[in-house]
Order: structure tokens, then C-alpha cells, then sequence
């Protein structure tokens, strides 16, 4: 029988399916968790049976080189994604080395794509680079996606701050189709002052 994985993120926990996904998909039957180490910030990979017990695969070794994936040469929060259709796997993680850079700045995010968790096409995507209205940020930090059932795109969404003197915010923008870049600009979701004041 072919096993089924549900998908565990280092941050924030199972990637969740729809009932009509549910439905047409045959029962998981190990859990995916995806993480990095301080000392590497490669993304390694664990498996468990039960949710609780891992079992680093590939004896605890990058599953993905980080030299070859990001410009920094280190990746840091990575979190991953089932594709709603169930056909590949999404994941995005943080282009920062901190053993290399230390704490900043970092203004890039590495967003990948997999059909088999095993071959992986990458791109690091500059933020300051990329948008001029975004060229003083300095921390790009601990990107997610998730899938927009409305508009039948990816959302990725991560916090980012505008120079020291600004305080971090959540920003999204949508991923183009083949997952390579994002197709619009970014815009402020969540600002940590619309927590405190609701």
C-alpha cells in the first residue's frame, strides 16, 4: 500500500485537508515534519506513526542543500504544504544564514515545489530587491502558505519589517502558478496594533 503523510510544519503544526479532499483521498498514514537546526539551518525531514514519536530520515542530514537553495546560504523556518489537488507538495522557508550573517539583514524567502518530497525546484525571491516600496526591509522572516479556495491561488504570507525603526507587520502576496515567484504585490494582512486594540 502507498503511504500518505500529513504534513507537519517546524512552526505551525498539520497542514489541513478539506471533507471533499478527505473523501476522495485514501486514509494518511504517517505524519511529515519538516524542520531545521540552529547549527546548519538546512531543511531535514522526521517521520512518526502516531504525531508524538519522530524519526529523523536521512540519519538527521539535509534533505536539501541550503548552499544551492537560497542566496544566504542557510534556510530557517521552513514549512510545507500539501497541494490542494493533492498532486505535489509546496514549501517556503527563510533565505538566512545566521551562523554566516548573524540576525540580519535578511530580505529574502526561498519558495519550493515537489511532486515527489524528493526532487525539489527552488527560488529564492528578493523582496527588497524585487519591490522598490520594500527596499528597507531588513527582516523577511518565517514564511507560510496556505491555499485560497476564493481565488483558487496560493497565499503566502511572513513577517517583515521596514528598517529598525519600524515595528514587524504579517505581509502576504500570491504565488504565480508554477509556485517560481509571487505574482502580486505584497500588502500588509496583520499589524501586531489590530491584535491589541480588537
Amino acid at each position: 500500500m502507498k503511504k500518505r503523510w500529513i504534513l507537519l510544519s517546524c512552526c505551525m503544526g498539520i497542514s489541513l485537508l478539506s471533507q471533499a479532499q478527505k473523501n476522495r483521498q485514501a486514509p494518511y498514514t504517517a505524519y511529515l515534519f519538516t524542520y531545521f537546526t540552529g547549527n546548519d539551518e538546512s531543511v531535514r525531514f522526521a517521520l512518526s506513526n502516531d504525531g508524538y514519536h519522530y524519526k529523523a530520515l536521512n540519519n538527521n542530514r539535509p534533505v536539501l542543500g541550503s548552499d544551492t537553495i537560497s542566496a544566504t546560504g542557510g534556510v530557517r523556518d521552513p514549512h510545507i504544504l500539501r497541494r490542494a489537488d493533492g498532486k505535489g507538495f509546496y514549501m517556503v522557508a527563510t533565505d538566512m544564514h545566521t551562523a554566516k550573517n548573524g540576525w540580519g539583514p535578511n530580505k529574502a524567502i526561498v519558495l519550493m515545489q515537489s511532486g515527489n518530497l524528493t526532487d525539489w525546484k527552488t527560488h529564492s525571491i528578493n523582496i527588497a530587491e524585487s519591490y522598490p516600496q520594500y527596499a528597507a526591509a531588513d527582516r523577511v522572516w518565517a514564511p507560510q502558505t496556505i491555499f485560497d479556495p476564493a481565488t483558487g491561488k496560493y497565499m503566502v504570507y511572513w513577517s517583515m519589517r521596514l528598517g529598525a525603526q519600524d515595528s514587524d507587520k504579517i505581509y502576504y502576496a500570491y504565488a504565480n502558478k508554477d509556485f517560481s515567484a509571487l505574482a502580486s504585490t505584497p500588502q500588509v494582512l496583520l499589524h501586531r496594533q489590530w491584535v491589541q486594540s480588537a
